[in-house]
């Protein structure tokens, strides 16, 4: 047996070296009663696996979401999830392998051992501390350079644009220095393929940190995009962090907050901001968006599940983390009367546009790496998406794409709650409703035991 944190072969990334530091069994607790999970009494249950069984690993962040994934593969009978102790993680024979964590068996969430440590089969692995292994020779939902088309902003922009999709009309502001007397970003991509691609992306202005006060940057940009309010955003961030809404009567706050994201070395992105038809709540008028969750089928196709409506009071960014509601886009279809051809127009758009914005991703992955990436690319995505009315029709505009999208978890209870209430809605029975429960969820569940053969047959 390995010990994980040495000898590696040199193709892997090493597991983080605080996990000896890391509470497992505490953390998971915490989550449970925070999202009120019943974990079984017993301290540790003693577990065997039948030999058809995959173990479908999960290495992350213990949160609502993991727990739905457990459940919703638990239905599965060839699999077994479990999420992994990474005081308990090792690699034998350049595989990872796992001997305890939380699973889901029989109804009830338990602590389970192994007598010996198990194969993963599949690593589902959302790179946070205290594991950030990544190649270890099992099918895993993705590799860094992979993760740079969705989690640089602008370069998804770039992407989709090409690929004929509607994002917000943009500008990307890139924090440079001065090196032998040319601009030179300070954020340059490893990948040369992502960095040029980032050379090319619409609207690049380069600035020099060291000046910020001899620059203009926000002077003219709203008349530029067309738009009353735009949205400064760090280039690389997520969860609504550092977001700023511009207006023509914040101009000189925008200006600041936009010379502290530069001045921290920050890549930035100015965008019109796009706005959905308010929902009237109470003399309050909220904003919403979508949250569309993609996977793919066995042959490759984007397969957009299930979505969620965040909805929350305009001023700010619409975001779970900061402090938006979950409602489904049926709920929005009553507050706003629309009929159900609206509805369904506006759903098939959504998903539409969420499936194309996933084939055109991976696309982009398969020309830059001429195939070397090509059983690597995401297995699921989630698909931010602002829907409004311009010019007689509705449009569905991408704000970005998420490699870790939560909301599963959130769905389905938002799901259960309004099938347990009575509708006169036609779109909002109880039967159609129950039906999507964990639905996204087993959607990726089928593709990972796909790929789990797939990987087999190599």
């Amino acid at each position: 047996m390995v010990n994980p944190i040495f000898n590696i072969p040199s193709m892997m990334q090493t597991i983080d070296e605080t996990q000896a530091d890391y509470d497992f069994r505490r953390s998971v607790i915490e989550t449970a009663n925070k999202f009120d999970f019943t974990l079984s009494k017993d301290t540790v249950t003693q577990f065997s696996l039948s030999e058809t069984q995959r173990v479908i690993g999960i290495v992350g962040i213990e949160c609502e979401d993991d727990f739905a994934l457990m459940q919703d593969g638990a239905f599965r009978h060839d699999a077994f999830f479990i999420l992994c102790d990474p005081n308990t993680f090792v690699i034998e024979e350049g595989a990872a392998h796992v001997s305890s964590g939380l699973s889901y068996v029989n109804g009830v969430f338990h602590f389970v051992q192994f007598s010996t440590p198990k194969r993963i089969d599949y690593l589902v692995n959302y790179y946070v501390k205290p594991i950030g292994g990544r190649y270890l020779d099992c099918p895993f939902i993705i590799r860094d350079e992979v993760r740079n088309y969705l989690f640089l902003k602008h370069l998804t922009s770039g992407v989709l644009l090409e690929a004929g999709l509607l994002v917000p009309r943009e500008e990307t502001l890139v924090a440079s220095i001065i090196e032998k007397d040319n601009l030179k970003p300070i954020n340059r991509d490893k990948n040369a393929n992502i960095e040029n691609r980032s050379l090319k992306a619409n609207s690049v202005r380069y600035v020099d940190i060291a000046r910020l006060g001899e620059y203009a940057l926000l002077d003219g940009f709203l008349e530029k995009v067309g738009s009353a309010e735009g949205v400064i955003k760090p280039n690389n961030a997520g969860c609504g962090e550092g977001v700023f809404m511009l207006n023509h009567d914040n101009l000189e706050a925008g200006k600041d907050h936009l010379n502290v994201l530069l001045s921290q070395k920050r890549d930035v992105l100015l965008q019109e901001r796009i706005m959905p038809p308010l929902v009237e709540r109470q003399g309050k008028f909220l904003d919403w968006n979508l949250r569309v969750f993609v996977s793919r089928d066995e042959n490759g196709g984007a397969v957009a599940g299930d979505m969620i409506v965040r909805i929350g009071e305009q001023g700010g960014p619409i975001n779970l983390n900061t402090g938006a509601k979950i409602g489904l886009l049926e709920e929005i279809a009553c507050q706003l009367n629309w009929t159900r051809e609206t509805y369904k127009e506006v759903r098939r758009l959504a998903l539409r546009t969420s499936e194309e914005a996933y084939t055109a991703i991976c696309q982009a992955i398969r020309i830059d790496s001429s195939g070397v990436m090509d059983n690597i690319i995401p297995d699921i995505l989630g698909v931010d998406l602002i829907i409004c009315y311009r010019e007689g029709i509705w449009m569905a505009y991408i704000i970005e794409m998420d490699i870790n999208p939560g909301g599963a978890w959130h769905l389905n209870n938002r799901l259960k709650l309004i099938a347990g209430q009575s509708s006169d809605s036609e779109y909002l029975t109880p039967k159609s409703l129950s039906a999507r429960v964990g639905k996204a969820n087993r959607d990726w569940v089928d593709l990972i035991l796909y790929r789990c053969e797939q990987w087999s047959e190599k």
